[in-house]
């Protein structure tokens, strides 16, 4: 069987590979953007720092001209990723799929890195076992096919951990440690966790090697890898007293003049944290699978079988300890707790293995045979977990038990708008590529209006997925795309039909949002008659047409009314 392996063993990862990949790829725009993946995607069509909010600001609003050191990162997050999501736009196009396809290309990476660090840490068949447990994982698919920073920094991160593993052995390697680490911190600040974690280990292992000459080189080769982070952050406390939003809550700054809506604050090691910690990673797993990777981190961590008891035995519990400190610290979310399934995929891989070595040389082949039939039972499971939470348009089962209800995205609609918008407006007809400074972005009603299609949207719609669907043709386009609300603070007392019309404008559309799903729940309570009046005014008005788009279900998500105002 070793031999069997060992022959074959990049057949085998390219089956993995693909089986990740499917999972991961397939249906990958099923769902609308819908939370911060927004906020992410929409600033790196452009490359600009800014959120079309009041309430979240940044450089390119407070300044007239954009300063020189505001493109060094973003107010809220280092710059890597947006730069690599601006690289994939100008190459691929502005789209659902090209906004997500980064995150997925990295998710497929890590599972390929962890086969590497798992041959490494151990031998070959933990590190394909490992790759293809973290394939499998429904929270890794999850992670891996939305548009948050994670996928990128844990990408980055794996590789500084299989440099680092390297380096023990030949310290030329800590060299690119240091450039990998670099790279993970510029993609997301929490990935400083690998650097902890090594530095521990050595600390505790061997602290000689905290002298060697390429480690010292490859962590200054990290600071200057981060430095634009430091030379952004050092720049903005000059100009406005405070760090960017993620140092300024660590080191509890006050941002109430620039971000008055942040109201977070890092409290510390809490007992709370700990108890949501817990209850947090219940259902992004299939219980069976959950109940397995923590009687794995048990033994790991106690090195109760012989095949863990190895020279680097206590660095994946060590790992996952600094991650578990780390997020009863900062506290942490859904997204935030995918940092761990490598680390689950490595330590689960070793034990199962460890296991099934011990029964073997035992002779227990009839305990043996019972128990992998048992976990590729559960395996199985795991994959048909994955498949409902992930891709199903229709969820079988009861949450918790049969899928992830905390991790599914239900099939919005908001790109069927999307698309509808592009079919049968002319909103992409006036790009606005060349955007330096926040004047690149002011329009004037009138002047803006002749001879192009005016949309006016329900400003109750998700305030997320109707930022990605609707208003970034008014950034990026210079296309009248506005809310009912905000047009009647600028019009309180003029019939806005009568001002377009005049204005030269050709089409008037309102988008009403009929769906509960699509209406954000913050925002909407106080508007909703508003916007139903202005609907009922355009379904009122002499000529008006009117379209609804359905969800999967059949239900009209969106009513889209048509007053021709100049042909």
């Amino acid at each position: 069987m070793s031999s069997f392996i060992a022959k074959n063993r990049y057949y085998i990862l390219a089956a993995i590979g693909l089986l990740a990949a499917f999972l991961i790829f397939f249906r990958l725009g099923r769902f609308d953007l819908r939370t911060d993946d927004v906020l992410y995607s929409l600033r790196s069509i452009g490359y600009i720092d800014f959120l079309d909010s009041n309430l979240q600001t940044s450089p390119f609003t407070w300044f007239e001209k954009n300063p020189w050191w505001s493109r060094l990162s973003f107010h809220d997050a280092p710059p890597l990723v947006f730069l690599i999501q601006f690289i994939f736009f100008k190459i691929l196009g502005v789209s659902l799929i090209s906004a997500r396809l980064p995150f997925a290309f990295a998710g497929l990476g890590s599972i390929i890195l962890v086969y590497f660090i798992g041959r490494r840490l151990y031998h070959e068949k933990i590190g394909l076992l490992a790759a293809f447990l973290l394939t499998i994982f429904t929270y890794q698919t999850w992670a891996s096919r939305v548009g948050y920073l994670e996928p990128m920094a844990l990408f980055f991160a794996l590789f500084t951990f299989l440099f680092f593993l390297k380096g023990l052995e030949n310290d030329k390697f800590f060299l690119w440690f240091g450039v990998f680490a670099g790279l993970a911190l510029l993609s997301k600040y929490t990935a400083i966790f690998v650097l902890i974690a090594a530095l521990a280990y050595l600390f505790f292992e061997n602290k000689k090697l905290l002298f060697n000459k390429n480690l010292i080189i490859g962590l200054i080769l990290t600071i200057f890898i981060f430095s634009p982070v430091i030379i952004y952050n050092l720049m903005m406390f000059s100009a406005r007293g405070h760090f960017d939003l993620q140092f300024s809550i660590l080191f509890g700054q006050d941002i109430s003049q620039d971000w008055p809506i942040i109201s977070r604050e890092v409290k510390g090691f809490s007992f709370n944290n700990i108890v949501n910690l817990g209850q947090s990673f219940l259902g992004l797993y299939s219980l069976p699978v959950l109940f397995l990777i923590v009687i794995s981190i048990i033994a790991a961590s106690f090195r109760i079988l012989p095949g863990l008891k190895t020279e680097k035995s206590y660095l994946l519990p060590l790992v996952i300890a600094v991650l578990l400190i780390e997020f009863s610290v900062l506290g942490a979310s859904e997204r935030l707790l995918s940092l761990l399934n490598p680390f689950f995929a490595l330590v689960l891989a070793a034990s199962l293995y460890a296991f099934g070595h011990y029964l073997w040389q035992k002779n227990y082949q009839m305990i043996f045979s019972c128990l992998v039939g048992i976990f590729v039972l559960i395996f199985i499971f795991e994959i048909f977990y994955n498949l409902n939470t992930n891709h199903f348009y229709q969820a079988i089962g009861q949450g918790g038990k049969h899928y992830a209800n905390n991790l599914r995205f239900d099939n919005g609609v908001f790109k069927e708008l999307g698309n509808y918008l592009i079919r049968e407006t002319d909103i992409l007809q006036k790009p606005n590529l060349k955007i330096k400074n926040i004047e690149d972005l002011r329009l004037n009603l009138s002047e803006d209006a002749a001879g192009s299609d005016v949309i006016i949207y329900d400003r109750n719609l998700h305030w997320f997925s109707s930022l990605w669907s609707l208003r970034r043709y008014g950034i990026y386009y210079r296309s009248i795309v506005i809310g009912d609300t905000d047009l009647a603070i600028l019009m309180p007392k003029i019939d806005f039909r009568d001002f377009f019309q005049q204005a030269g404008a050709k089409h008037l559309y309102y988008i009403y949002g009929t769906s509960d799903f699509e209406v954000d729940k913050v925002a909407a309570q106080p508007n909703r008659q508003f916007s139903a009046r202005i609907a009922d005014l355009f379904a009122s008005s002499s000529g008006s047409e009117v379209k609804a788009i359905k969800d999967q279900q059949g239900k009209v998500a969106f009513k889209i009314y048509k007053l021709t105002l100049n042909n």
